[in-house]
């Protein structure tokens, strides 16, 4: 189908025509209410319609529709208005759509064709970008009366509204309750793929956190992206590890045709290239950085015992020289490199996104600042520590944990700046206020001034001051700080973090939430040291914090004991690095098994070619790290909504029921979900 011509004059309803239909739409007014519209048989559509719109003119389709329902029986010429309206919103004519709805609302009167209506008004929403307005219109069950359809695509909108808000959990719950009512093979697996991709989008760790023990359907699906996950780089595990699962789970609706997509998309996905040039700055002002990422780099190559072959490595130093970031890329390829890693700096990253095209793919360990996607190389992917994406996990951790009223501190100079920026922004996104900003210096003496203003002590100080000239005596008196802020987004080094959590804690703000990035921690634990710094929650690699990766972490501190100790996060980015060839070299990256559990972070792609990390959260206990669990933001909901309903198969052990779905389902068999139609009310316009 040709696209519309986005110009509105081009797609205007005729006035005369609108007319006719208010006309139309009052005339009906006199009828007696219905419960429901007449069954229909099939979808209800024009041949004069659809051949307009084959020839690229949904605009005469529109007003054909309408004119057919001037002179249709009532409930057929509901049917031709609502395909209008389908029109109107695929084609982007919004406020046409929403005007000829409003028409049609204000005189329907029975459940199931004000139903018909908010499936539309949601759809209308989602195409305006207002996933919470479609979801509000789409609060109430279907009514007894409505069609399988109408109920399919109920769930459909729902699904979509949830992707829209990152809401991955309820996307997957509403597409796996759509899998019950679908009948067409094609059409679930499709729905099925959905929503393998909907809970590829969860953390790892939340997607373990969340796992429901009691609910064989979801936990089902759950475990199947785990498995994915655990056996991205061996399809041959996976194929054992699904035979396994379809053992313990002989009852699970997944079709044979989605588990074999499973397994296809795997094996495409979890081969390394044969060879991989990295270009990094071994000598010069960046060597011993470059070094740790290189020594991570062969960890990681050491590790992968289930691969074979193992890439092969080549390294070039770059040093000191940016501009030979395109030759070395040349000389890498033709040296046989079938993926390179690196460079560094910005600069030399720049130089490589000048090119335009790149014959191989490339992972630069750096962003380069923003600009149009479209002008970067299709296979250029940016992958980076940066500290802009600590500082909007903080916010991130501190507003989903019900915190809405912040205050920072944070050092003087153009880092703080840039770091307390990314902060803001995302802050204020969630909804999060700011309440005051203070910037402090090198000089560790200055320090307690800064934590006395931001806390307004000094004006509690200006009370008592003014309470003694007025009674003209001394009276007892403790500073009082302010009670308005729920945490501090704390951005300091650890040495300026162990001076600065004492200092909350004499000034009367010992109950007051720290949250900090990884740079309050040095990477190792000192436990006496580090007493100061009890109750400041940050967050960090994975490679620091989780048990899972003390194995290697014990290795690398073996074979590079400065090195490794002192640039710890360095060596997860090397490690992490060469892990993301396999997750990159797909025909679709980063798309099946979604987050990648790394050691630098959970590791996702973004449209534009970056990596980001979501990282672990630990909390000072005792001098030590003590790791916290992820904090699972909520959908947002609406006064009134109802709550989803639970999965069915609630226990697929229960040996009495031959089947997880029990129930009449049309056409014979049994339905894998509940809400059948009801029967003798299909219509063929949802």
């Amino acid at each position: 189908m040709t696209p519309l011509p986005r110009s509105t004059a081009l797609f205007r309803i005729p006035q005369l025509l609108i007319l006719l239909v208010l006309a139309a739409l009052a005339g009906c007014a006199g009828q007696p209410p219905r419960e429901a519209p007449a069954p229909v048989a099939a979808p209800v559509t024009l041949p004069a319609a659809e051949a307009r719109l084959a020839a690229g003119d949904p605009q005469g389709a529109v007003q054909l529709y309408l004119q057919a329902a001037e002179t249709a029986p009532p409930e057929r010429a509901l049917d031709y208005r609502l395909q209008a309206a389908d029109l109107l919103i695929e084609y982007g004519e919004l406020e046409q759509a929403r005007l000829l709805l409003d028409d049609i609302a204000a005189l329907a009167t029975d459940p199931l064709t004000r139903f018909r209506l908010d499936l539309r008004r949601a759809a209308l929403a989602l195409a305006g970008d207002d996933a919470a307005a479609a979801l509000a219109q789409l609060e109430q069950a279907p009514p007894e009366t409505a069609s399988l359809e109408q109920q399919r695509r109920q769930h459909r909108l729902r699904a979509t509204a949830y992707a829209r808000q990152n809401h991955h959990l309820e996307s997957a719950r509403e597409r796996i309750w759509l899998d019950g009512l679908l009948e067409d093979a094609a059409e679930r697996e499709a729905n099925q793929q959905a929503i393998i991709a909907a809970l590829s989008r969860l953390d790892p760790r939340a997607l373990d956190m969340l796992r429901p023990a009691a609910d064989p359907v979801l936990g089902g699906w759950m475990e199947l992206v785990q498995l994915a996950r655990r056996h991205q780089s061996a399809p041959a595990a996976l194929e054992q590890a699904l035979g396994d699962w379809r053992l313990r789970n002989p009852r699970h609706p997944v079709l044979a045709a989605t588990l074999e997509r499973l397994q296809a998309q795997v094996a495409e996905r979890g081969r390394y290239p044969g060879q991989v040039g990295v270009i990094l700055p071994l000598s010069g002002r960046l060597g011993e950085a470059g070094e740790a990422i290189r020594n991570g780099l062969l960890a990681a190559h050491y590790s992968l015992d289930t691969v074979d072959p193992r890439p092969r490595l080549r390294f070039y130093d770059i040093g000191e020289e940016p501009g030979r970031a395109w030759s070395l890329y040349q000389q890498a390829i033709r040296e046989g490199a079938e993926f390179v890693i690196g460079p560094l700096s910005k600069e030399s990253v720049a130089e490589l996104a000048r090119a335009g095209h790149l014959e191989v793919p490339v992972l630069a360990l750096n962003w380069i600042p923003d600009t149009d996607a479209g002008e970067l190389p299709a296979n250029l992917f940016q992958f980076s520590l940066a500290p802009e994406d600590e500082a909007r996990q903080v916010a991130e951790r501190a507003f989903h944990s019900g915190r809405t009223r912040a205050l920072a501190l944070v050092p003087e100079g153009t880092w703080g700046e840039r770091v307390f920026s990314a902060f803001l922004e995302r802050w204020e996104a969630l909804g999060g206020d700011l309440l005051e900003v203070q910037y402090y210096g090198r000089e560790a003496r200055g320090l307690s001034d800064q934590v006395r203003t931001l806390l307004n002590l000094d004006a509690s100080q200006t009370r008592r001051t003014r309470l003694v000239r007025l009674l003209g005596r001394q009276v007892e008196f403790e500073p009082r700080r302010r009670q308005d802020a729920e945490f501090v987004f704390l951005l300091a080094r650890p040495e300026t973090a162990r001076l600065l959590r004492p200092l909350f804690r004499f000034h009367h703000a010992s109950d007051l939430p720290l949250y900090s990035t990884s740079h309050s921690f040095t990477g190792h634990v000192d436990r006496d040291r580090d007493q100061d710094m009890n109750d400041i929650r940050f967050c960090d690699a994975p490679w620091l914090l989780d048990p899972a990766f003390a194995p290697l972490r014990t290795t690398t501190e073996r074979l590079w004991p400065e090195a490794s100790r002192q640039y710890p996060r360095l060596y997860a980015f090397g490690h992490d690095a060469l892990h993301l060839l396999a997750w990159l070299s797909g025909p679709n990256p980063g798309g099946l098994t979604g987050p990648h559990a790394g050691a630098s972070g959970t590791l996702s792609l973004d449209a534009d070619g970056r990596i980001h990390r979501d990282l672990a959260w630990a909390r000072f206990r005792g001098g030590v790290p003590e790791a916290l669990p992820p904090v699972i933001p909520a959908p947002a909901t609406e006064a009134g909504a109802v709550s989803t309903p639970p999965l069915p198969l609630k226990d697929e052990s229960d040996a009495a029921t031959p089947d997880p779905y029990p129930g009449p389902r049309p056409g014979g068999g049994a339905l894998r979900a509940p809400l059948p139609a009801a029967a003798g009310t299909e219509t063929g316009q949802p």
